[in-house]
């Protein structure tokens, strides 16, 4: 069973289960196409740059007992919505080597199984960049300087 992580906290801190694997989502090229009437083929032109992603995850939630349905998901949506929809760091079990730069921006809705539980989709808009962990590890030098 998996897990992720945005703006600090852990899905494991809401009792959430990821239902299935998150696909992986490749950046596509942010490419203008231009038709010039009269003329075959398009223009193409290449802004040298990438659209972003979008990773989404299937969650549901047990609920305690007396606890309401509203209660329980209003939790997670102030979580979700604890960025403001500025980008926050989102990490999961399932690309476990890197963390994205994810913004929830998303409304939806949620199914509530006879207030017992709960399922629904989270969306995240991703930068198309993938961040190594390793990348954050400090590294010492301690040989000699040439000039």
């Amino acid at each position: 069973m998996g897990k992720f992580k945005f703006n600090g906290h852990s899905s494991e801190d809401f009792n959430l289960v990821i239902q299935t694997p998150p696909t992986y989502v490749y950046p596509e090229r942010d490419l203008t196409n231009n038709h010039i009437p009269g003329r075959s083929g398009d223009i193409i032109i290449d802004n040298k740059c990438f659209k972003n992603v979008e990773r989404v995850y299937q969650i549901a939630k047990g609920f305690k007992k007396g606890t309401t349905y509203y209660e329980n998901f209003q939790t997670i949506l102030d979580w979700l919505n604890s960025s403001n929809g500025a980008y926050a760091r989102l990490e999961d079990s399932y690309d476990s080597d890197v963390y994205r730069l994810a913004s929830f921006q998303n409304g939806g809705s949620i199914v509530n199984y006879f207030d017992e539980a709960g399922a629904t989709e989270i969306k995240f808009n991703c930068k198309p960049q993938r961040y190594l962990f390793i990348g954050e590890q400090d590294i010492n030098y301690s040989g000699a300087l040439i000039t």
